[in-house]
């Protein structure tokens, strides 16, 4: 089935991988509404979150355009640092080559790394902003909470407060 800009999946076997990548930007910018206001509007917000030593993770980075233009805004900070981290080996390959920057790195994992950045960092302060869930990111809470996006939320949140209290 043709879903546009080049981009071809069978019904619900959606990918992310392979040729997708090419047209991804072009793509989600048409088909999901406000997607660079949605943008515009964490960069900005982003400025009352992010002080000279923090450390930024983007869960599901993608083609890493949003991680990106963040350390771009923030880079006169003082060793704040930001991660772009995508389980998608085509799309990190990508996110890496396209999107440089000093203070940025990319990192081809699953969100099971989160038990390593609690240990390893410590988080003081979480903020999630959610601009899509997807199987890729918190699949099983997608089930755990019958696709209730409460519910969903509510199970991310408790297992935020796990790691953090860890």
């Amino acid at each position: 089935m043709e879903i546009g800009d080049n981009i071809t999946a069978k019904n619900a076997n959606w990918k992310f991988g392979g040729d997708t990548v090419k047209n991804f930007e072009k793509h989600i910018r048409k088909s999901v509404p406000y997607y660079e206001d949605g943008h515009k509007l964490i960069e900005s917000v982003s400025d009352f979150f992010i002080k000279d030593d923090s450390k930024v993770y983007e869960l599901g980075s993608s083609t890493g355009k949003l991680i990106y233009s963040l350390s771009k805004r923030h880079q006169h900070r003082k060793d704040a640092f930001f991660y772009g981290i995508e389980i998608e080996k085509d799309m990190y390959e990508y996110a890496k080559s396209r999107y440089q920057n000093a203070n940025l790195e990319f990192l081809c994992e699953d969100i099971n790394l989160f038990d390593r950045i609690t240990s390893k960092e410590g988080i003081q302060e979480v903020y999630i902003v959610a601009s899509q869930v997807d199987n890729q990111l918190w699949g099983s809470e997608k089930v755990e909470g019958n696709g209730i996006l409460p519910n969903i939320l509510n199970n991310i949140s408790s297992k935020l407060t796990t790691y953090t209290k860890n």
